[in-house]
């Protein structure tokens, strides 16, 4: 697909809130799909870009790390965010997260992601957070590098296909490992919330709740 293709409509901006209430006698399961689509700050082959995807790769991981306790405590089944986010296109970008509400209570499910989401973006996270999650993103970096040399012909032609397509850089793991490092030591709490924040104002959120059909008039969209 390229972005002429109709298909690719979808992805335009649209700052209110879409929701798709899917509700069939065939699904058994109760699911949350909430998603945040915004377009970069500025393509990933420079260093803006670079930036911004990184500071991706740490709020992510933080809020995931909170939703694990919401989870612990009893509170959601499951809830969790896609680390890696999709590029739909070569400027838009989305982030996915899925929660399982408990029995029909869509709604609740929903307050408590939000909160957890919105606190991200009011209140900066502790050091300790970041200090965790930087150092987990660089020993993931560290460990792909050592082994760069496993990767199949075919994994770096489709690489290279896709850096070409979304404008990414050409980075092996050596090269990302060295630019992340040289970006990660200089970011702060702070750094995170504006980044959330920004986020938050500026993205395209959309929600689809998934359920079995006499969920339907459980649900009340203005609420």
């Amino acid at each position: 697909s390229t972005p002429d293709n109709p298909e690719w409509q979808r992805f335009a901006p649209q700052p209110a809130l879409l929701v798709s209430p899917i509700f069939d006698r065939e699904y058994g399961d109760r699911v949350i799909q909430f998603s945040l689509q915004r377009d970069a700050v500025a393509p990933l082959n420079t260093s803006a870009g670079q930036r911004d995807d990184l500071l991706d790769n740490l709020w992510i991981p933080i809020l995931n790390q909170r939703l694990a306790v919401l989870v612990d405590n009893g509170e959601l089944p499951s809830a969790s965010v896609n680390e890696q986010g999709a590029l739909l296109d070569e400027k838009r970008r989305q982030q996915l997260m899925i929660v399982r509400p408990s029995g029909q209570d869509y709604q609740g499910a929903l307050r408590l992601l939000w909160t957890e989401v919105q606190r991200m973006a009011t209140s900066p996270v502790s050091d300790d957070e970041l200090n965790g999650v930087r150092q987990r993103l660089l020993a993931k970096l560290s460990q792909q590098a050592a082994t760069q040399q496993r990767y199949q012909n075919d994994y770096l032609a489709d690489q290279i296909t896709t850096a070409l397509a979304f404008q990414m850089p050409l980075f092996d793991k050596k090269q990302q490992l060295f630019m992340t490092h040289a970006l990660i030591k200089d970011v702060k709490p702070a750094d995170l919330q504006r980044h959330v924040a920004g986020i938050l104002s500026s993205a395209s959120p959309r929600l689809a709740l998934i359920g079995p059909d006499g969920d339907s008039a459980t649900f009340q969209p203005q609420a």
